[in-house]
């Protein structure tokens, strides 16, 4: 099937635009345009539109028909899960709404400023998942991550040394880390450890 000259362009591609939510080719163009972007990722940075378009892919990839099988950095959820066409935000709010609301705090800024893609692009970059414009406490559990991870007590060691930190206030800092690593899915947590994923990212 012949498509449009604007098919599998990240520039031109708008989940809200009444033209491309018409269009017949959307299912396809979507995994286009991200493969593009994940291609260009080593020149520039395109975190925040990986991280907008992954949003979308997850439920323009969930309504296809028929069912097409295409890889994303971000799984597409079964379709039962869609409720409403091209709502960007419904899955990110899903997963903050699963979340302790003292980490959903802190993931809802990075969401929202796409640092949740960049986090995993930046790990598999070999670099800190977390950038200057995070709060500092996360910078130091990205070091930390990217050293070979930590044991909580290490972590919360090293937030009582270098911040002077109360004990309570390492430790509900530690908490908060132990469950927003791996809602990023760049770290896992085993009884007291928080280890680095496997790369999120593979680039050809």
């Amino acid at each position: 099937m012949s498509q449009p000259s604007c098919f599998g362009l990240p520039s031109v591609f708008l989940a809200a635009s009444p033209v491309c939510a018409a269009c017949t080719g959307q299912s396809l163009c979507v995994p286009a345009c991200h493969s593009m972007l994940v291609s260009l990722s080593d020149r520039i940075d395109t975190s925040r539109d990986l991280a907008r378009l992954e949003r979308t892919a997850r439920v323009v990839i969930a309504q296809a028909h028929p069912p097409i099988a295409v890889e994303t950095t971000i799984p597409a959820p079964a379709p039962a899960a869609v409720q409403v066409k091209l709502a960007i935000d419904t899955p990110a709010q899903g997963m903050l709404d699963a979340l302790p609301v003292r980490v959903a705090k802190v993931m809802r800024p990075l969401l929202k400023h796409g640092l949740d893609t960049k986090a995993r692009y930046s790990l598999a970059a070999g670099k800190n998942p977390f950038d200057e414009t995070t709060p500092r406490w996360l910078q130091l559990a990205g070091e930390c991550l990217l050293a070979g991870g930590m044991t909580k007590a290490e972590l919360r060691e090293r937030y009582a040394r270098e911040f002077g930190w109360s004990a309570g206030t390492a430790n509900s800092r530690t908490a908060i880390v132990s469950a927003l690593l791996p809602a990023l899915r760049i770290a896992a947590v085993t009884h007291d450890r928080i280890m680095p994923a496997p790369r999120a990212v593979v680039k050809n």
